[in-house]
């Protein structure tokens, strides 16, 4: 059984129905409660159950975003940014200035919880709600469009082989501005995604290799952080956990240290991601997996929340605190290396260098 409290909100969940009815007895005779039944909003997100499947969305909290920019009747896109920036466009009213920008821009930020797809767009959005310039209320316009087109999407949850993969990517010198990259990796659990971040790189990258191998660092301390965290439900992961990467260069970089001697300037995202190694192995030589027992389904939910109370409610981490416990855990960079991490090995990335 799972309790999750946010002040006055609590979540419950468990494969055992009679200690959640004792539990909800006891709670009921010491403090004054309301039984609101089985989930079905939590926090503005709607949850929809069906057997073996769940469905997360934000469909009513993004229709009263397009209701404050009368955008509720408009004609739908079907991407959510602009490719290119256009010279010259003609000044919109409906976005007139930049409180109601900084307004709708924050509500976004709030719908990325079950809507990864718009991360990216409300990622170059967000960084300059300080002093956003007419061309940033143009381009906030297309994106309030594709979420009129895309108004029912959410995150879909089935039930799956419980083994963590992460996907990871860099868009390098995408700002136009400062020329630094933007790191975007997501990790599934099973077919279930559970983790995403979009996130602009704090230093310019000389290469497309480098800001591709900061994004795997990034990703890497993510997986490290997800795999504690599945520990504590009680979800053994002895398992190899899959990293995929696009750029070949990066993959050889953490294939073969004798380059490293080269590449100083990132030797710290380095040493996370090589300092527990202890071989390295043809990705072909990948141990199989043996299942477990399945815990219960609502627990993916559980991990989707704790996402959204860590980013957006930094107070409710006393009542949603995690005890993170190490185990064995592997990791392994698809295309070319298999990267093992040991107990001792993961630990010591805890410590100073």
């Amino acid at each position: 059984m799972f309790l999750l409290v946010y002040i006055d909100d609590i979540l419950i969940t468990g494969n055992n129905e009679s200690a959640i009815s004792n539990l909800l007895i006891n709670l009921n005779s010491q403090f004054s409660m309301k039984h609101l039944g089985p989930a079905s909003q939590f926090f503005g997100i709607s949850i929809q159950s069906t057997k073996d499947t769940y469905f997360l969305s934000q469909s009513a909290y993004a229709l009263s975003i397009l209701q404050q920019t009368n955008l509720a009747k408009c004609n739908s896109l079907s991407n959510p940014s602009v490719t290119k920036q256009p010279s010259n466009f003609k000044p919109d009213n409906t976005i007139s200035d930049a409180t109601v920008y900084r307004r709708i821009t924050r509500g976004l930020q709030y719908l990325t919880i079950t809507r990864p797809d718009i991360a990216h767009s409300v990622n170059n959005l967000a960084q300059h709600m300080h002093d956003p310039a007419p061309v940033h209320l143009y381009l906030l316009k297309p994106l309030l469009r594709y979420i009129k087109g895309t108004i029912n999407f959410g995150l879909p949850i089935i039930k799956s082989k419980l083994q963590l993969r992460t996907f990871s990517d860099a868009n390098w010198a995408g700002d136009p501005i400062t020329k630094k990259s933007t790191t975007g990796f997501c990790t599934f659990l099973g077919e279930n995604l559970v983790s995403w971040t979009v996130k602009k790189q704090t230093t310019v990258s000389r290469s497309s290799t480098e800001s591709e191998y900061r994004a795997l660092a990034a990703a890497t301390a993510d997986i490290i952080w997800m795999r504690r965290l599945i520990a504590d439900f009680n979800i053994s992961h002895n398992q190899p956990i899959s990293i995929y990467c696009d750029n070949t260069s990066a993959i050889a970089l953490a294939n073969n240290p004798v380059f490293h001697v080269r590449t100083k300037h990132i030797e710290i995202d380095q040493r996370l991601l090589l300092l527990g190694c202890a071989g390295v192995l043809p990705a072909r030589r990948l141990l199989s997996w043996r299942p477990g027992k399945f815990p219960p389904l609502c627990i993916l939910i559980v991990l989707v929340f704790a996402q959204f109370f860590l980013l957006f409610f930094p107070l409710a981490v006393p009542f949603f605190y995690f005890f993170l416990i190490s185990s064995s855990s592997d990791f392994y960079i698809s295309g070319s290396a298999l990267l093992w991490i040991s107990d001792q090995e993961i630990k010591a990335l805890a410590s100073p260098f």
